[in-house]
């Protein structure tokens, strides 16, 4: 047991004090004070519960703490619904490890309740796992993927009630549907390449550390889309908790992202093809680091992430050690700068649609239901998202057009080509530049024009195509500005 005496012996002979037997280590910098005057040792809601060391609250309390979190935030802003199918991204982490055994637990609920009503009653939701493997990012061979996969399928199939699908992929299967390509800068072709040789030719080409590791996790979220579209998923779970929110905001903010962070941590975000949610975004890294360790949740390390890139360089790493250091000081450091983010305005792709189940999910909730924002057709502007991250753009650089959807090169406005599919039209590397958010330009996408023009090419293509989608909406926007002041064909 630690000293509570305030004073430590520092010798670590024990200080002779009640609290501490002399058989036992302690020091001034090393004792451990009770909360609120509380026993130490004991659950600080239930008084009854012994507790770990470093927690104040037992295994069963911190459950309920989590899982009426959980479930608030799934039920509120409707998060998961009985006719949804839903699919896990698992890392191996607490955060995933924990919003899956939720959404086991949730739903094992709901089966009975099914069951106890013979089928009467609302049906389950569907429920999947998917796991990315990252190695070939690195310029590495996976390391023990085999013995890492046996892992997370020990844990996905400790489930005996209704079997969960695990899908397994790579990063580099975001080239998959592409094909074969002859080498990216050159007219003739120079033998195959496989999708792991683009991927590692995309990533040679981002010079900044913190850019290289922000287009991997922009590269995941597509291999995750890419997966839950072509099983059918309705909904797409991330484990991202308010700690991490906390650290990507203080990054957020030193790469020039400040407009566009509100998107990425908010509880609904459909502006992606199978819409993903966060259900654990009121909930720290600490709380469930600890619940799974009391509640013996196999947790996996994944090798193929700890090795990547120089950390020392790396802004997202830094705002972490940053993050963590304000937590040491006052544990509510962390919950406090979520809040604060919170308070920026969301998107419309924030903001859940309110379809027949959801108003009958609500009424029975008793959760008002907004009442939608009418504006006028002629005012709308598209949602214009960045190519590389699908950061939304801002609408007064749209406006105002410091978004340049032209050559620079040219003074004339550039016409999009057709490539040789005939049907996608091909846009320069200039223009592909000035339609990204700055992050991007800056520490993604390379100074030198010729990189540049490499790279473009080299990115894969749901990027590609999201650029000329925002050039066609750019197209489209200006015509219906300017339509009453267009002559008809039979007019002179």
């Amino acid at each position: 047991m630690a000293c509570e005496s305030g004073q430590g012996c520092g010798a670590g002979q024990g200080c002779g004090t009640n609290a501490c037997s002399s058989e036992n280590l302690c020091s001034k910098d090393e004792r451990v004070f009770p909360p609120n005057g509380k026993k130490s040792g004991v659950c600080a809601k239930c008084k009854e519960q012994p507790t770990s060391e470093d927690f104040e609250l037992c295994c069963t309390c911190l459950h309920t703490n989590l899982i009426s979190k959980f479930k608030t935030a799934v039920n509120q802003n409707s998060l998961v619904t009985p006719a949804d199918h839903v699919l896990v991204a698992f890392s191996g982490g607490a955060a995933s490890r924990v919003a899956l055994e939720f959404l086991r637990e949730i739903r094992l609920r709901q089966q009975t309740d099914l069951d106890a009503s013979r089928g009467q009653g609302t049906r389950v939701f569907g429920l999947g796992v998917v796991f990315v493997d990252e190695a070939a990012a690195w310029s590495g061979p996976s390391l023990d993927l085999e013995h890492t996969i046996e892992e997370i399928s020990s844990i996905i199939l400790t489930e005996s009630e209704r079997p969960v699908p695990l899908h397994i992929a790579k990063l580099q299967d975001v080239f998959e549907a592409e094909g074969l390509r002859s080498s990216v800068g050159l007219d003739e072709d120079v033998g195959i390449r496989s999708s792991e040789e683009m991927l590692q030719e995309l990533l040679r080409n981002v010079e900044d550390v913190t850019g290289k590791e922000d287009l991997v996790t922009y590269l995941r979220m597509q291999v995750l889309q890419k997966i839950a579209k072509e099983h059918g998923y309705t909904k797409l779970v991330l484990g991202v908790c308010s700690s991490r929110i906390a650290a990507r905001s203080i990054a957020a903010t030193a790469k020039g992202q400040g407009y566009s962070f509100s998107a990425d941590i908010q509880y609904w975000d459909s502006r992606w093809p199978v819409t993903v949610v966060l259900p654990l975004r009121d909930v720290l890294a600490r709380e469930l680091d600890v619940y799974c360790r009391l509640a013996n949740l196999k947790t996996v390390v994944n090798k193929n992430t700890l090795h990547g890139t120089d950390k020392s360089k790396s802004i997202n790493e830094l705002s972490r050690e940053f993050v963590s250091l304000l937590q040491e000081q006052n544990f509510s450091r962390e919950y406090t700068i979520t809040r604060t983010m919170g308070k920026l305005k969301s998107f419309v792709f924030n903001t859940p649609p309110v379809g027949p189940i959801e108003m009958a999910l609500r009424r029975r909730r008793g959760i008002e239901t907004p009442k939608p924002e009418t504006v006028s057709a002629a005012n709308t502007v598209p949602d214009l998202l960045c190519p590389i991250c699908s950061a939304p753009l801002d609408v007064r650089d749209f406006l105002h057009g410091d978004v340049e959807f032209t050559d620079k090169s040219s003074n004339n406005a550039e016409s999009p080509s057709v490539n040789s599919k005939g049907d996608l039209p091909a846009l320069s590397s200039d223009t592909f530049k000035n339609m990204c958010c700055p992050s991007c330009r800056f520490q993604i996408l390379p100074k030198n024009e010729p990189k540049t023009e490499s790279m473009v090419k080299a990115l894969p293509e749901v990027m590609r195509d999201r650029a000329v989608a925002n050039f066609e909406d750019k197209q489209c926007w200006m015509r219906s500005r300017i339509q009453e002041y267009l002559l008809s064909d039979d007019e002179d």
